[in-house]
């Protein structure tokens, strides 16, 4: 189960990076719940477990998970620090549309000359993108990092959602 069979999943968990020791998770959620479940493999007595039942439950469970991490010095989840860049619009206005990850849909709008993404696991209101290269942003209100990407003729084809060392492929479709 723990074997990597794709990427970075085993049978039914999400597989921490193979360059240190084993962390092993799987995340799931439904309307109003959300859990998540991490463990170290080497250490048996490592792991945890947080349930929420709120909208916004993803941000108090990430929010837990670094407080654990930084306890118990797990060498995952640590807080990221970003550096805001600027973007010009006609290249931001090149990632609106809609992605599709797995039946989920992550819509990218421009508001004026700000990036905005909006989904079901995000919550309700749309989360502004914020630039620190060209085609990579982040958010304020998760530790997500998204990823733009584009074909040989140069048309954003994908969207990468990067989440604790997990890099997750949408793709776009609108």
């Amino acid at each position: 189960m723990l074997a990597r069979q794709k990427d970075d999943w085993g049978l039914g968990f999400t597989l921490g990076p193979s360059d240190r020791e084993l962390r092993f998770g799987h995340i799931g959620s439904t309307e109003g719940f959300r859990a998540d479940f991490e463990a170290y493999l080497e250490e048996p007595d490592q792991g945890v477990v947080i349930m929420s039942n709120a909208p916004q439950g993803a941000m108090l469970d990430d929010e837990i998970l670094r407080a654990v991490a930084r306890e118990y010095g797990w060498p995952d989840f640590h807080t990221q620090e970003h550096t805001l860049i600027t973007v010009d619009s006609s290249v931001l206005s090149s990632y609106a549309g809609v992605y599709d990850l797995g039946g989920i849909k992550h819509t990218v709008s421009l508001e004026g000359s700000k990036l905005y993404i909006q989904a079901g696991p995000l919550g309700r209101e749309p989360q502004q993108l914020l630039p620190e290269s060209d085609d990579q942003f982040f958010i304020l209100s998760d530790q997500l990092v998204f990823t733009f990407q584009r074909d040989e003729k140069g048309r954003v084809t994908k969207m990468t959602i990067h989440v604790n060392n997990l890099n997750l492929d949408a793709k776009r479709v609108q």
